[in-house]
């Protein structure tokens, strides 16, 4: 479950590494152990061809989520929960970024996870804990 979150991270990472900040590799000596960080308004955005990839990888990551929740709803709720809360932590330093974290608001139900968590507790009590784990951190 976290493992497909992590490669689109890692993904994501790899396509905009330069977002992230990279330590300027400079030869003089003098800076040696302190690395300087781009501002983020000097980044290079990714590519046309880049961004197309990667609206592509989070669509099929997308599909399977939604997979994997039809064959273990409680799985679903849990796995998606973590994701609201990965991207509720996440900075969104311009437009581009902004736009990404309301869109993966919007694709994992973020505003509704709560009650769905609430409402499968009361199907599934054998897996109530499980599930307020999960949604704790999303209050009420």
């Amino acid at each position: 479950m976290k493992s497909a979150v992590v490669a689109l991270l890692i993904v994501a990472a790899g396509a905009s590494a330069s977002a992230c900040g990279q330590a300027d590799q400079t030869a003089d000596p003098s800076s040696a152990g302190s690395a300087q960080v781009a501002p983020a308004n000097e980044v290079d955005a990714a590519s046309p061809g880049q961004a197309q990839e990667m609206e592509e990888i989070q669509q099929q990551e997308l599909a399977a989520q939604r997979a994997r929740a039809a064959a273990d709803p409680v799985a679903g709720v849990i796995e998606r929960a973590e994701i609201c809360i990965h991207f509720g932590g996440e900075e969104p330093f311009d437009d581009a970024r902004r736009a990404q974290i309301d869109q993966a608001f919007e694709d994992n139900r973020c505003d509704t996870v709560v009650a769905d968590g609430d409402a499968l507790k009361a199907r599934r009590p054998q897996d109530a804990a499980r599930i307020e784990a999960a949604i704790a951190d999303l209050g009420p």
